[in-house]
């Protein structure tokens, strides 16, 4: 019996001090590690999307990078898939952006969106190889200093960014405008 009521008295201090220290502790990090950063993408389309970026799907060994938009060789496996009305995080550190870019020393960073549905249907060799892709978005650092969220079919505050095919190319579906 008295070795529970010193079990439940160590146990209440050690959570009275967490919580007391709950501000200290996030002070602290914010100071010596950054705010916490996280981009989203979000799919408005009424289908489901695959994303790929060096921002989700890092590759320091053999990057492709911008200009080189082409798409790498093997498929990334925490490529993220979305289905429609859903949104995932692309990004998440509590470092700024900047370093990534500066880790692979580029100032644009292309980001790939592609059909689910193509890419089950075909594979990654073939959506490669005809660069099948639906949208791609080459965002600079000041690009995402603007935007926190991404979304496909872009939306108007993403009219001014560099992406192919342009800006008005699908409809609030997804579907191509002709």
């Amino acid at each position: 019996m008295k070795k529970l009521l010193i079990c439940i008295s160590i146990s209440t201090i050690t959570c009275f001090c967490l919580v007391s220290c709950e501000k200290w502790i996030n002070e602290w990090i914010s100071e010596h590690l950054g705010r916490h950063i996280v981009y989203g993408f979000e799919n408005t389309a009424d289908y489901e999307i695959s994303v790929y970026s060096l921002l989700c799907c890092p590759d320091y060994s053999n990057p492709i990078l911008y200009p080189d938009t082409s798409l790498p060789f093997q498929r990334h496996r925490f490529m993220p898939d979305i289905m429609p009305n859903h949104a995932v995080a692309i990004f998440a550190g509590s470092f700024p952006i900047d370093s990534t870019f500066e880790d692979y020393h580029v100032d644009t960073m292309s980001i790939f969106v592609i059909s689910k549905d193509t890419l089950d249907l075909y594979g990654w060799d073939d959506v490669r190889n005809s660069y099948n892709i639906l949208q791609r978005y080459d965002m600079s650092i000041n690009d995402f200093n603007q935007l926190v969220d991404l979304y496909f079919p872009p939306t108007e505050a993403m009219r001014g960014f560099k992406m192919w095919p342009p800006y008005g190319t699908y409809d609030a579906h997804g579907n191509r405008v002709e």
